[in-house]
C-alpha cells in the first residue's frame, strides 16, 4: 500500500511582493446634482470583499491573462501550507475560511477558459496542487474529483507537453488528488478508475517519465502516483505491467539508487505491485 510518510506535494513559491488591496468603488451622482443639494443621490459604496473573495469572484474573471496569472500566482501563495504540524498555519486557516467558495472550482474554471495560455494553465495547475494539499482535505479532493479539475489538468498536459515546471506541478496536482485514494469518497475513487481506464492516465504519466528522465523530482511524483492508483486497483496490475510501468520504474530505480527519497517511491510501488 502507499507509504503513510508520502506527503502532499505543494507548489514552491512564495510571492513578497506586496499586492494592493481591492479599492472601494463609489458611485458617482447623477450629472448636475450634488449630493449636498439632493439628499437622494446618496453616494453607494460597494461592500469590501476579503482578499480571497476578491481573488475569486473577480480577479479570475478579468479580460487580460496577465491579470488571470496574478491572481492565481496569490491563490497559490495563500495556500502554500509552511507547516502541517501548525493549526494556525495561514494556509490551513485560510482554507478553513474559504473551502466553503469552492475555490477548486473557481481556478477549473478559468482553466477552461483560457485553455491555450501556457502561464495561465501552468500557475492553475500549481494553486491546485496547493489547495489540494491543504490538510490533505477529502473536501478538496471531492470538489476537484467533480468539477472536471482532472480532466482540465490532463488537458494542459497533452497542450504543453514541453513544459517541465507545468508537467511538475500537474503530476503534483494529480498526485495530491489521488493521495491515498482508497481512503476518500467514492466520487474520487471513481474518478480515478476513469484516470486510469478511460483518459488514458498511465500513458500519460509514462509519457512524462520518458520525456524528463533527468528530473528527479518530477521522477518521484510519477512514482508515488502509480503507487497510489496500483494500492486502489489491484485489478489493474496487469495492465500497469502490459504498459511498461514497471519496466520504466525498476530503470529509475535503478538508475537513481542514490536518491533516498525516490528510491523509497520506487520501492513502495513495486512493494505494492508484488508483495
Amino acid at each position: 500500500m502507499a507509504s503513510t510518510e508520502s506527503e502532499s506535494k505543494r507548489r514552491r513559491i512564495s510571492l513578497e511582493e506586496s499586492r494592493p488591496q481591492p479599492s472601494v468603488v463609489v458611485s458617482s451622482s447623477p450629472t448636475g446634482v450634488h449630493p449636498a443639494d439632493d439628499p437622494a443621490a446618496v453616494s453607494v459604496v460597494a461592500p469590501k470583499l476579503d482578499e480571497i473573495p476578491q481573488l475569486l469572484f473577480v480577479e479570475l474573471h478579468k479580460d487580460r491573462p496577465e491579470s488571470v496569472v496574478e491572481a492565481l500566482k496569490r491563490i497559490s501563495d495563500l495556500f502554500l501550507v509552511q507547516d502541517d504540524n501548525n493549526k494556525h498555519d495561514p494556509a490551513i486557516k485560510n482554507w478553513e475560511k474559504t473551502h466553503y467558495l469552492g475555490p477548486i472550482s473557481f481556478v477549473v474554471v478559468t482553466m477552461n477558459k483560457w485553455s491555450t495560455n501556457h502561464d495561465v494553465q501552468l500557475w492553475s495547475c500549481g494553486a491546485l496542487c496547493n489547495l489540494l494539499s491543504v490538510k490533505k482535505s477529502s473536501t478538496a479532493m471531492l470538489s476537484m474529483a467533480k468539477s472536471g479539475g482532472v480532466e482540465a489538468v490532463i488537458g494542459a498536459m497533452k497542450t504543453f507537453p514541453q513544459s517541465d515546471d507545468l508537467q511538475m506541478d500537474a503530476c503534483m496536482a494529480l498526485g495530491n488528488t489521488f493521495f491515498n485514494v482508497t481512503k476518500r469518497h467514492k466520487i474520487v475513487q471513481d474518478c480515478a478508475a476513469r484516470f486510469v481506464e478511460e483518459l488514458e492516465g498511465v500513458a500519460l504519466m509514462l509519457g512524462v517519465m520518458k520525456q524528463f528522465p533527468d528530473d528527479e523530482e518530477l521522477l518521484n511524483n510519477c512514482c508515488w502516483l502509480f503507487d497510489s492508483l496500483a494500492t486502489c486497483f489491484p485489478q489493474h496490475h496487469g495492465m500497469f505491467i502490459d504498459a511498461g510501468v514497471v519496466e520504466v520504474v525498476a530503470s529509475v530505480q535503478k538508475r537513481y539508487s542514490g536518491n533516498e527519497t525516490l528510491k523509497q517511491a520506487t520501492k513502495e510501488f513495486m512493494s505494492t505491485m508484488f508483495s
